[in-house]
């Protein structure tokens, strides 16, 4: 495989976990924000600092993914 396949790919599975971040955010869904892994970061927070949180985090990993993209 061609390295600037691979780093497609990459780009476009970061771009896919950013919108499931920021739907999972928007959505509030139960099961999301009750994961062991996501109360890592939140256990401290208001539900509604986390769900803002997670938002912004999509937004962060979707920069990384159009970034990755675009170099390539």
């Amino acid at each position: 495989m061609n390295p600037a396949i691979g780093a497609y790919i990459l780009a476009v599975i970061f771009i896919g976990c950013g919108i499931f971040s920021i739907v999972a955010a928007i959505a509030g869904w139960e099961w999301f924000f009750n994961n062991m892994n996501v109360r890592v970061l939140t256990c401290r927070m208001k539900r509604s600092y986390a769900r803002c949180l997670y938002f912004a985090l999509g937004v962060a990993i979707i920069a990384m993914g159009c970034y990755m993209f675009i170099t390539v």
